[in-house]
């Protein structure tokens, strides 16, 4: 009886040590604002980039690394598609184009996407700017957002109807974070 009861005991150990969330791998992290996706804004027809902004007290432990993915989640089609990492420019802007990359027709719907800088970005410890621009040609539903709230920098929105960098949520008050994610490795 003792036997099969330290047999149970050991296998519910093991299934609940197994069943544990995933390590973070060492040197690699992902800069992020977002939950889970839950659906997209509707824009507007016309050019906008949906952006996520990691000033330099987020990026200063990251000086040296390099920043060699971007993802962001696609729920809806769009005309065409860039993915873009800008310096920290001036406060409310990005700054200077550091990586620019066309997208267009490279993206599965309903899904996460997975972009791979062909030759990582080194940072230096100052401020970036990770967007996806989406032109659309009618109004419809492309990049993902989580449900919210807003978190400070994570939904920043740049239209081309006022040509001004924005907060979704002063747009819109709708308070959500864009489903965009850089990936940076020692």
């Amino acid at each position: 009886m003792k036997i099969r009861l330290l047999s149970i005991l050991a296998l519910c150990f093991l299934l609940v040590s197994t069943c544990k969330k995933e390590d973070p791998i060492p040197g690699e992290a992902t800069l992020h604002y977002d939950g889970e996706n839950l659906t997209g804004p509707f824009l507007a027809a016309g050019y906008h980039e949906l952006a996520v902004y990691f000033p330099k007290s987020t990026m200063w432990d990251h000086a040296n690394w390099k920043l060699t993915e971007v993802t962001w989640y696609m729920g809806g089609f769009a005309d065409s598609l860039v993915v873009k990492i800008y310096d920290q420019g001036a406060t409310g802007a990005p700054g200077a184009v550091l990586y620019e990359a066309d997208v267009t027709g490279t993206t599965i719907l309903n899904r996460w996407q997975e972009h791979l800088l062909p030759t990582p970005l080194t940072l230096t410890g100052d401020g970036i700017w990770v967007s996806v621009g989406a032109r659309h040609d009618i109004g419809k539903q492309s990049i993902g957002c989580d449900a919210g709230p807003n978190k400070s920098n994570g939904d920043w929105h740049f239209q081309e109807a006022d040509n001004e960098w924005k907060t979704y949520v002063q747009r819109t008050a709708e308070s959500v974070n864009w489903n965009i994610r850089a990936i940076v490795k020692e």
